[in-house]
């Protein structure tokens, strides 16, 4: 009788994009079996810049861990229970990091080192060090992709980094897609996958033949996954072919009216879940927007663009009361772009039976704090997920001048500082641990390390 078991080159062609489906414990030879159905924890950046409303960001508490969220995270009520909000997170290394406001804050945020050779800063990317997702990055298990970053910005404002000064590459959201599964076709010459695409030749026809020989093979649970990633695949790129279609798409009247309109978080959504779920990579970043904003929003902004909207003062002669709200309205909108990224992970199964937000931490912070100018200090950061079972969701932890009693002093004697609040490095130790790596107990500068945040691991 013939075996259908898969051998491990089958396996890494299948992992690697030649079939993009999730591990199908039918198929697999015993002693792999238990391995597969134990998949890494995957870790998700999405970030954003320009800050937000420090004084309505932070949940209420309430009695046995319970919160309510503010108006400016209500986009996130849907998905609340798989929430962990953190208030009272500094980005405290910028004291030391020369440059522009935007430079500083991107070539610091993931890093939280700053370099301190000042010969050396300047206008182009100029982090400190390895950022905390490509170092995650490189200690989780192999897979084909060791990130996906997808529209980060880069030189100057590159965000993430491999090492000192060396900005990870970002893609746009066609350009991930190709990457990820256009060796489905046997090629990647980008005028081939081009005429391609422009022939609504569908990726999925490559493959079609390979899901039907192995859906005759594997049980029920694994002929589910196999048409849930099917539609999936099938959907993505509808998506992301009608987003390509630019403006003319919008004249078109059999083209849905909302494509050319729509954010591309949603498509972003799909992509990483995706990849993620199919084990092509186990780390990705994306950026909701960056210092000019997103041409989708709904606000409309008086007195300029959203960059300088935001970082216009009271003299600018703008009514207070509607700029005020405006920005609320503004972050409402992101809120609710992050919460059908977390949808997608927990609609979308992993290997082992539980949703891939269960074995993921998402992780939604900003490059300022306070919108109105380059501020560092208590950054709004929200996770989402379970990390595998290492992080209690539901709840509001608040490191507001928790080190109070202890502060950190720095700096010169003529400019001497404190920190009351954790930081960043404090927090990255503990995405670290939460991915699975125990061992990590210090990120990024030892001056502000202390270990992982009190309370989130575990």
């Amino acid at each position: 009788m013939k075996n259908h078991k898969l051998s491990r080159r089958h396996l890494l062609r299948g992992a690697g994009a030649l079939l993009p489906i999730p591990l199908l414990s039918s198929l697999l030879p015993r002693a792999a079996r238990a391995q597969a159905m134990t998949p890494p924890t995957r870790v998700i950046f999405v970030l954003q810049d320009n800050g937000t409303l420090r004084d309505e960001w932070a949940p209420t508490s309430g009695t046995g861990g319970a919160f309510t969220l503010p108006f400016v995270l209500g986009g996130l009520a849907n998905v609340q229970s798989d929430l962990t909000v953190l208030a009272g997170i500094d980005n405290h290394v910028t004291w030391n990091h020369s440059g522009n406001g935007h430079n500083i804050g991107n070539a610091t945020l993931l890093t939280a080192i700053a370099r301190t050779d000042a010969a050396n800063v300047g206008d182009g990317p100029n982090a400190g060090g390895p950022s905390i997702d490509q170092y995650i990055a490189g200690r989780l298990p192999m897979a084909p992709r060791s990130s996906v970053n997808i529209n980060l910005p880069s030189g100057a404002f590159a965000i993430s980094y491999r090492d000192v000064a060396q900005p990870q590459s970002s893609l746009n959201l066609w350009s991930a897609f190709n990457d990820l599964f256009g060796n489905f076709m046997g090629t990647t010459d980008p005028v081939v996958l081009e005429r391609r695409r422009r022939m609504r030749e569908s990726v999925i026809d490559g493959v079609i033949d390979d899901f039907r020989h192995v859906n005759t093979r594997v049980g029920v649970d694994d002929k589910r996954k196999l048409d849930q990633h099917l539609t999936l695949l099938r959907d993505l790129e509808l998506r992301l072919a009608l987003e390509a279609q630019g403006t003319s798409c919008a004249t078109d009247p059999q083209a849905p009216a909302y494509v050319n309109n729509r954010p591309n978080n949603e498509h972003a959504a799909y992509l990483l879940a995706l990849a993620c779920a199919c084990q092509l990579t186990h780390v990705g970043s994306y950026m909701i927007n960056g210092p000019q904003g997103d041409p989708a929003f709904t606000v409309r902004f008086t007195g300029g663009d959203y960059h300088n909207w935001i970082h216009q003062g009271p003299d600018y002669g703008l009514d207070p009361v509607r700029r005020r709200e405006d920005w609320r309205t503004t972050m409402n909108y992101y809120s609710n772009q992050f919460g059908q990224l977390v949808s997608r992970f927990k609609s979308t199964p992993d290997s082992d039976g539980n949703s891939l937000l269960d074995n993921s931490v998402i992780v939604w912070t900003n490059v300022f704090g306070m919108g109105s100018y380059h501020d560092f200090f208590e950054l709004p950061v929200v996770l989402a997920g379970r990390a595998s079972g290492r992080l209690r969701s539901g709840r509001f932890l608040d490191y507001r001048r928790s080190r109070a009693a202890m502060p950190t002093v720095f700096g010169p004697s003529y400019n001497r500082q404190a920190y009351v609040n954790e930081t960043t490095n404090n927090l990255y130790v503990s995405l670290a641990q939460l991915a699975g790596l125990s061992d990590v107990q210090t990120f990024g500068d030892p001056m502000f390390c202390s270990g992982g945040l009190p309370g989130l691991v575990g």
